[in-house]
């Protein structure tokens, strides 16, 4: 009947065994003899499954007296070895009274695993004494590995802003900070919703192995498609790899890309008042948007030069300036001197591309002036030469002569005046008729 129910019990535990968890180990001491207390000491089942660094988790061991004696006192405690300690408010020592034959019980642990653990099998250590004799070591293997796949990506692009029609290379670093290898680690871009295309690659590549805390770059040269709007666009990444053990581990993200031309200007005189030095006048310049790019918040400055002096207020505000769009602006100036026949006008644009990000050009355009005879020559300047005031002012001056003279001679005001008014008219009829006759030939 004894060994019948020892059959049994034997049973019961093997069958227990099969439903555990995981790991399951059977130490047994003094089995030759059933009679007296005899331990088998097994790890019941532990969980989470598997166990990660930096982590906790629970462990029961099974313990059975197989013997028919009981046992008086029966010690269990949990022995710390690296990488698995006993929780704080954990209780090393526990202690089990009057464990009677074929008696089974259960103690628990909460385990803390290392943060540093590497990925691996290691064991837990359990320590049982039965009525105060010799602490006896059992060793339950725990499986480490980290479920999440714990890494940093962080991508860079040079140029930072990629211009439409233009290349820039696009470096991803991936950073393992796990404690376990990373293996046959595979990075694809997917492009399919931007305007941006990889050069001399495809979309995927491929690291073999990524060491614990080292990391891996990975370079991509991607070029923006010349019609390419501005903004940002965002890039989906999937990442794959393998651990040690061959489990397979994959996680998506995605990052920004700014595509953006940079707005250029042209900026050429439109019309000027001044051709010489000294004058004062307005100055029209026109402001051209060459570049694919909006230009925002747009001012154009007149800046202070030795060469002129600004009349009126030196800043037109323009606003918003679309590609290929022209704008004007108009400032009063007095030039003070040219440098070789120009006047440099220095003009400062202040404007934001298209992520607000400001910007400042200066642009000289340079203002011909001109001597006097040239400014004729070109028809800048009329000439204020008149005949007609001439030729009045030479008979008045004839006629007063002629008074002057007659007066002398006749020694009457009176006389004087109708003799020379006489005069007068018979000489404007002689050279009337000499200068028909000169013109009529």
């Amino acid at each position: 009947m004894k060994k019948l129910q020892i059959c049994l019990l034997l049973g019961l535990i093997l069958i227990a065994s099969a439903m555990a968890i995981e790991y399951n180990y059977t130490t047994v001491i003094d089995t030759s003899r059933y009679f007296y207390p005899t331990l088998i000491v097994q790890s019941y089942k532990y969980e989470p499954y598997p166990v990660q660094p930096g982590t906790y988790f629970d462990i029961w061991i099974k313990i059975a007296n197989a013997g028919e004696q009981e046992i008086e006192k029966l010690d269990i405690a949990f022995d710390d070895s690296y990488p698995f300690f006993l929780a704080k408010d954990e209780q090393r020592i526990k202690t089990f009274y009057h464990v009677s034959g074929f008696q089974s019980l259960v103690a628990k642990y909460k385990v803390r695993v290392a943060a540093d653990a590497v990925e691996t099998t290691s064991n837990v250590k359990i320590k049982v004494r039965m009525n105060k004799g010799n602490w006896v070591t059992y060793e339950f293997k725990i499986e480490i590995r980290p479920v999440n796949p714990v890494f940093l990506i962080q991508t860079t692009s040079q140029p930072e802003i990629i211009s439409p029609g233009k290349q820039s290379n696009l470096t991803i670093k991936i950073k393992n900070i796990m404690n376990s290898v990373m293996k046959d680690v595979s990075l694809k871009l997917d492009l399919t919703n931007t305007p941006l295309v990889t050069i001399g690659s495809t979309t995927e590549k491929r690291v073999s192995v990524i060491l614990p805390n080292q990391e891996a770059e990975l370079t991509f040269k991607i070029l923006a498609e010349p019609d390419a709007e501005s903004g940002v666009y965002k890039i989906p990444i999937s990442l794959v790899y393998y651990d040690n053990t061959g489990n397979e581990f994959s996680k998506e993200d995605s990052f920004g890309v700014l595509v953006s031309a940079t707005p250029e200007f042209l900026v050429t005189l439109e019309s000027s008042e001044i051709y010489k030095q000294g004058q004062t006048g307005k100055v029209v310049v026109s402001i051209s948007n060459v570049a694919e790019a909006e230009a925002k918040f747009l001012s154009v400055t007149l800046m202070e030069s030795k060469y002129y002096r600004t009349i009126s207020s030196n800043r037109v505000y323009i606003g918003n300036l679309d590609p290929d769009d022209l704008e004007t602006a108009e400032f009063n100036v007095h030039v003070n001197y040219a440098k070789n026949g120009v006047v440099p006008l220095e003009f400062l644009l202040e404007y934001k591309d298209s992520f607000n990000n400001p910007h400042k050009d200066v642009v000289i355009v340079e203002m011909p002036v001109y001597s006097w005879w040239k400014a004729r020559l070109y028809g800048l300047a009329k000439s204020k030469f008149r005949i007609l005031p001439i030729i009045i002012t030479i008979i008045i001056l004839i006629f007063l002569y002629k008074l002057y003279k007659n007066y002398r001679k006749e020694k009457d005001l009176e006389k004087a005046l109708k003799l020379t008014i006489v005069n007068i008219w018979v000489y404007s009829k002689l050279l009337a008729k000499k200068l028909k006759k000169k013109f009529s030939r």
